[in-house]
């Protein structure tokens, strides 16, 4: 790909090409990627550095990696157009064309030992080889599929039987017929097996026994011996015995002669990239970020007063090389300055700024770490804490006293397995919906959830509407909390008067998802509202509704239940309101550090505008805040 096709390819930026804001031009970092030949571990090592790489890494670079790697196969999966969706997001796309995943024993594939994933330097995927891993129903569909990657036999048995590792993507999975066959066979989701891309739950396709015999033959394999998953975004990985290359290869059928596909990509060695080059990549990166740093405080003399705290480290090597970019600035043009402020960083910086990525690990500081997700119910804390624990490793605990609850999945609007992407969840579904549970049990319950992830080497991440069990949590003076634990804060705001339409839309869905058989199963005349999980708004709402359904008139009965519904809509928006006061009096009043991430502009757009508004402003700022908050050190 070249620098003229990159350009043509990407949006302009807003203003000029670099304004007074600090905005790195996106052209000039796409064109730095391209003079590195997109080192995928420079790529990986921008996302923790600096909020603006990385959400440009998001929008943009993930992107572009992808097109440069596999052009045609990308175009292919996209439909022809770099901003379609892709399952799973870009990153993913990335790592599934880069690494190879290996291989870990399963109930279909034994091995004595795993096999440990690496980067691949050259691969081919091939949708004629996806074609052999269809079967018969599902042949309609596009799947592109990679040639193995070749392993020694983990058992230590020579150099026979090797392993073959193999990774694949399909086009459009969501409405794809192998996506329809295994829900309509009712294969479950595996339980221990994660994708190793995305991090989704996976089908087993052995187990459902989709997979055809050109499989085999097509990966030079024994036959049953192959085993492959796909997850819910489309990722396919897998494992076969590989057949050893002897005197009796020619009795295989590998039907090969088809293999002439003019969408096959056929990567060579061309993009590897040396020592050299990759830490040339990394002064390239880094001086972008100075770049940045330097333009927004020119002018400034807040550089020269030591006392200061700064998010970025080392400054005080950074003086000299800053004096000398902030001379040139008012002498060049924007571009120019951009390029002279990289090149001057490659010259003078040292490698101890290498240590950023490092910085960020729950294990550096004396104080254990907490992120903590506020906001007003249906505003994405949910959707924010998972995107969350796929950048770092970290495991989530529910703060909705209502999700504590076992039952009313859809009622109190439980996260599905699927939407939990294989994300480890505490205090979710746990209690009887009787039992009591109280601010004192929820403070011990968060507080043994903290020490057991902490102990793992993970990120505690409380999420939920909840407030006052917040409040309770973090001011209690008994257990101490905040003196043990450094507390980062994301709210989710929306202004309830742009949140109201879709907090009455989802309930016309909770209806749709099959929410009033739901109560109906749980219904108890002789229930008390003020207890356990039949506090939750929507079920003492439909009480009048089902003491009376099956003695009154269908007329008469869609009144109530239009009632309840009409009801449930009101007390929903209410509750909203109140969360919403809740933040602002822990913020204004108590004094609360609550970083605020305004969400509105998610709400007044659709389709792809939202969801690269959600991105921009809601993903991106918190990965970033996060990721400051964790690299500070006490």
């Amino acid at each position: 790909m070249s620098a003229n096709n990159a350009n043509t390819r990407l949006r302009p930026s807003q203003g000029s090409e670099s304004d007074e804001s600090g905005i790195i031009n996106e052209r000039v970092l796409v064109l730095i990627f391209e003079s590195i030949k997109w080192d995928i571990h420079t790529l990986c090592s921008t996302s923790s550095v600096n909020r603006k790489l990385r959400a440009i890494a998001n929008r943009l670079l993930w992107r572009e990696l992808c097109v440069h790697r596999a052009p045609r196969m990308v175009s292919t999966l996209a439909n022809g157009s770099n901003n379609n969706r892709i399952g799973g997001g870009w990153h993913a796309l990335a790592k599934l064309l880069f690494f190879c995943c290996g291989s870990e024993s399963t109930r279909n594939f034994k091995l004595s030992r795993d096999l440990p994933g690496h980067f691949v330097k050259a691969s081919r995927f091939s949708k004629t080889s996806g074609r052999s891993f269809l079967s018969k129903k599902c042949r309609g569909d596009l799947l592109y599929v990679s040639d193995p990657c070749e392993h020694p036999n983990p058992s230590g048995g020579g150099k026979e039987d090797d392993v073959g590792v193999y990774r694949g993507v399909f086009k459009g999975f969501l409405k794809s017929r192998t996506r329809a066959c295994l829900i309509g066979r009712r294969v479950e989701l595996e339980e221990k097996v994660r994708c190793p891309y995305c991090g989704a739950p996976v089908w087993s396709m052995t187990s459902a026994r989709l997979v055809p015999k050109s499989a085999a033959r097509r990966l030079g394999s024994h036959h049953g011996g192959l085993e492959y998953f796909v997850c819910v975004n489309g990722h396919l990985h897998g494992t076969c015995w590989l057949v050893p290359l002897s005197s009796d290869e020619d009795d295989l059928d590998l039907d090969l002669d088809d293999d002439v596909d003019g969408d096959d990509e056929d990567e060579t060695g061309a993009h590897e990239v040396d020592d050299m080059v990759e830490q040339r990549s990394k002064f390239l990166l880094y001086g972008a970020l100075v770049f940045e740093w330097v333009w927004k405080c020119k002018n400034q003399t807040v550089f020269e007063n030591k006392g200061l705290h700064y998010e970025q480290p080392e400054i005080g090597e950074l003086v000299f090389v800053i004096r000398l970019i902030t001379k040139k600035l008012d002498t060049i043009t924007p571009i120019q300055a951009e390029v002279e402020a990289i090149l001057t960083f490659c010259k003078l910086v040292t490698n101890n700024m290498f240590g950023l990525k490092k910085r960020i690990s729950v294990r550096n500081n004396t104080k254990k770490k907490v992120v903590i997700i506020m906001g007003a119910t249906g505003t994405g804390k949910s959707k924010l804490s998972v995107h969350l624990a796929s950048h770092y490793e970290a495991e989530l605990i529910n703060s909705d006293k209502m999700q504590v609850y076992k039952g009313l999945d859809i009622v109190t609007n439980k996260l599905t397995m699927e939407e939990q992407c294989g994300i480890p969840h505490h205090l979710l579904g746990i209690l009887d919906p009787y039992a009591d549970f109280t601010v004192d049990h929820f403070r011990d319950m968060v507080v043994r959830a903290i020490e057991s992830i902490v102990s793992r080497g993970h990120l505690p991440i409380i999420v939920g509407g909840s407030n006052t069990y917040i409040e309770a949590l973090i001011d209690d003076e008994d257990s101490k909390f905040r003196s043990k634990y450094d507390c980062c804060f994301l709210w989710v705001d929306v202004p309830v008067l742009v949140l109201d339409p879709f907090l009455s839309k989802r309930v016309d869905q909770m209806i749709e998802n099959g929410m009033v058989d739901e109560l109906r199963k749980m219904f108890d005349p002789n229930v008390d509202y003020s207890q356990g999980i039949f506090r939750s708004i929507g079920v003492p709402e439909f009480d009048q509704y089902f003491r009376n359904e099956s003695s009154l008139d269908k007329e008469t009965n869609a009144m109530l239940i239009q009632k309840a519904i009409s009801e449930m809509k009101e007390n929903t928006y209410k509750l909203a309101c109140r969360q919403v006061e809740k933040i602002y009096r822990l913020r204004d009043i108590k004094g609360w550090n609550i970083h605020r991430l305004d969400a509105t502009q998610v709400f007044k757009k659709k389709g792809e505008e939202s969801d690269e508004a959600w991105n921009e402003l809601v993903a991106g700022p918190g990965v970033a805040i996060v990721g400051q908050f964790l690299s500070k050190t006490y």
